[in-house]
């Protein structure tokens, strides 16, 4: 009789300890699925964040267009014109680029890691790709104002803008 009492409570206690440790299991797994999705809402939200910045350049960027303009109209100097378009259009990015780094929006996903994603995730393959056309993007922009700059011709007017173009 004592060993059959002794084997139920050993069976009772068996059958508590994996009743306890299921149920710690599944609010380690609930706890780690909100991380996740935490984590996920917010590296979305960062790309959102990074996609408007980048954005922000160009419409920056048209205000310098007009210095430029103007500029060009008043010395008629396609060569200073350049060299201060250049020199505002870079200004204007390097103070994007830095806003993008204090606010760790390329990089804030890599945080995912620790869960589980795959280095070589579509996500993550995904921000590199944005990252390597916006690089691409920038590089022609450059130089293709350069290009207009550099090709336009010395206007008999002071003329600064044309609209619609």
């Amino acid at each position: 009789m004592g060993e059959l009492l002794t084997s139920l409570s050993i069976l009772i206690s068996l059958t508590a300890l994996l009743i306890n440790w299921n149920k710690d299991r599944q609010i380690e797994v609930k706890r780690q699925s909100a991380a996740i999705k935490e984590l996920s809402i917010q590296a979305f939200s960062n790309v959102v964040f990074w996609k408007d910045l980048n954005l922000h350049f160009f419409d920056r960027a048209d205000v310098t267009i007009k210095d430029a303009a103007r500029l060009f109209a008043l010395n008629k100097k396609n060569i200073l014109t350049r060299d201060l378009f250049a020199k505002e259009i870079n200004q204007i990015r390097n103070e994007i680029d830095y806003e993008i780094l204090q606010k760790d929006l390329k990089t804030f996903h890599f945080k995912l890691l620790n869960y589980g994603l795959d280095p070589d995730s579509t996500f993550i393959r995904t921000i590199t790709y944005i990252n390597t056309i916006l690089e691409i993007n920038y590089k022609d922009y450059q130089q293709d104002t350069e290009r207009i700059i550099l090709s336009e011709e010395i206007p008999k007017t002071k003329e600064t803008c044309h609209f619609g173009r």
